[in-house]
């Protein structure tokens, strides 16, 4: 063995247990040597041996051991500028490291007192490989035992990781079991399977810069959870830490929050929300579509209608059909204008206008039903002095829309009152109905799209359910509100309308 081990090389106990926590690596170009050193240590520790300075530079970046045993003349690219190389880089400058030199040589190497001369014994071997690991562990464990102890009694993923390379210097298990295991100490925080995105180094680098904790959030991670791999979320907080003995150097703690249900949720939430878009653009088309076709047979039913008029024809049957298609008109124009307002083609023309006059125009439109109906309409809207900006024609349709309401689910005889003032700088609108009312969890859903009372259909009295709905947006797009208020059924209702006031304009 070339004089590597001498002539007192005593026999070694075999240890009872191998700890394959401490792994060694042993790099030395001979090879029986190589192998009598690696049965010796093996009995001990786990270990790997390599036979050149190449294939331990390699083995250490693949698999950080726990303590290098090298030989400074290696060849390839000799051992000491390894050895150098080791001490250079942060990622293996705190693995312990024994060099192995034969007796007489002068070798300038950056671990002066951590030199084996051979031959050795293998006592003096064992010896030196345990006191070299003891001190280590003593020196970086007699600091790290008992904040780990202190971190593992914390649920949550938790890193000490140092300077700029965030190299994890001690952790917790619940981020070893993040992380793969306790092979994490001495490695980037950023590798896999903690890689995730680039975000992660960018982003913790940004603490260490601020001086200011920083968090990534949503990393997944892939973590094996009974078995499988699983994608799982994590925010952690990046938060620099002082070094008590080093002032300018500083540390970085990472701690972990699982958020993969709140992340899985909102996914799924997003998901729904897309869909319901999709949905809604197609009821939307669906609601054009079917506006236009219904619009195509009523053209010719109403011109001829007309025609029968101008020939003198008349009598109940011709009244009751020029009354339904009347009606059937007034449904598809409420089709159309829902579709229009749910795409975004409604185009306000605003102009200068009393509320009086608005009001006027929607009773002309409405006074048909009010008269079939024998209601009592009670106008307490002064002529003047209540100016808006507004589109005379769809604020009309507001109005007339509210009156048809109340005409159609009032009994015979009602009474319907509108009134208009000024509140605080705004227009406040009321139409108030005696009539059936609306019961309190119908409340919140009178202004949506085919929204009725179960009674009112049951009644017939209603229609498709879109004069409220076109009512609320077309408020909206004036810059207005709209609100209901009812006791309950049988109480009557009342809606209130409220719209910027025209300052410039008043009078």
């Amino acid at each position: 063995m070339n004089g590597s081990l001498s002539a007192r090389d005593e026999v070694v106990v075999e240890s009872d247990r191998v700890d394959e926590r401490i792994r060694l690596l042993l790099a030395e170009e001979n090879p029986e040597l190589r192998e009598h050193l690696a049965r010796l240590l093996r009995r001990w520790w786990s270990i790997e041996t390599v036979g050149d300075s190449a294939a331990a530079l390699e083995a250490i970046r693949r698999r950080r051991p726990t303590l290098v045993l090298a030989d400074a003349a290696m060849p390839g690219p000799d051992g000491i500028r390894l050895l150098h190389a080791l001490r250079d880089d942060p990622v293996t400058r705190s693995i312990p490291i024994i060099v192995l030199s034969q007796r007489g040589t002068s070798v300038e190497t950056p671990y002066p007192n951590d030199c084996l001369i051979k031959p050795f014994s293998s006592r003096e071997l064992i010896a030196r490989v345990s006191a070299r690991l003891e001190e280590h562990f003593g020196t970086a464990g007699a600091t790290q035992r008992p904040v780990r102890r202190l971190l593992n009694k914390i649920g949550l993923p938790i890193a000490v990781l140092r300077r700029k390379e965030f190299i994890v210097e001690n952790a917790n298990r619940a981020y070893f079991g993040l992380a793969g295991g306790s092979d994490a100490i001495g490695k980037p925080f950023a590798e896999p399977p903690l890689d995730g995105t680039r975000s992660v180094r960018e982003e913790s680098a940004r603490a260490l810069a601020s001086g200011a904790p920083h968090i990534v959030r949503e990393l997944a991670l892939p973590v094996r959870r009974n078995g499988e791999p699983q994608e799982r979320y994590w925010n952690f907080v990046f938060a620099p830490i002082e070094d008590e003995r080093n002032l300018h150097d500083r540390h970085v703690v990472a701690i972990g929050v699982e958020v993969t249900d709140d992340v899985r949720l909102r996914q799924r939430r997003e998901a729904l929300a897309a869909e319901a878009i999709r949905a809604n653009l197609a009821k939307d088309q669906f609601l054009a579509t079917l506006g236009h076709e219904l619009r195509n047979p009523l053209s010719p039913i109403l011109t001829a209608l007309q025609l029968m008029r101008t020939k003198g024809l008349s009598c109940h049957e011709l009244d009751v059909v020029e009354r339904q298609v009347g009606a059937i008109v007034h449904l598809v124009d409420d089709l159309m204008d829902l579709s229009r307002i749910g795409r975004g083609q409604i185009e306000l023309q605003k102009e200068h206008i009393e509320i009086a006059d608005v009001v006027a125009r929607a009773i002309e439109t409405v006074d048909p039903l009010l008269k079939e109906h024998l209601h009592r309409l009670i106008l307490l809207v002064p002529e003047a002095g209540l100016r808006v900006k507004a589109d005379p024609s769809r604020m009309a349709q507001v109005v007339s829309n509210l009156l048809t309401n109340a005409a159609k689910y009032s009994e015979r005889g009602s009474e319907i009152r509108v009134r208009a003032v000024r509140d605080d700088g705004r227009l406040r609108l009321s139409v108030e109905d005696q009539g059936l009312g609306i019961a309190p969890d119908m409340l919140p859903h009178v202004f949506e799209p085919f929204a009725q009372e179960r009674s009112v259909v049951d009644r017939s009295r209603g229609g498709l359910g879109l004069g409220l709905a076109i009512v609320r947006n077309l408020v909206q797009l004036h810059g207005g509100t709209v609100k209901v208020h009812s006791d309950g059924l049988g109480t009557g209702s009342t809606f209130c309308v409220e719209l910027p006031m025209d300052e410039s304009e008043s009078v």
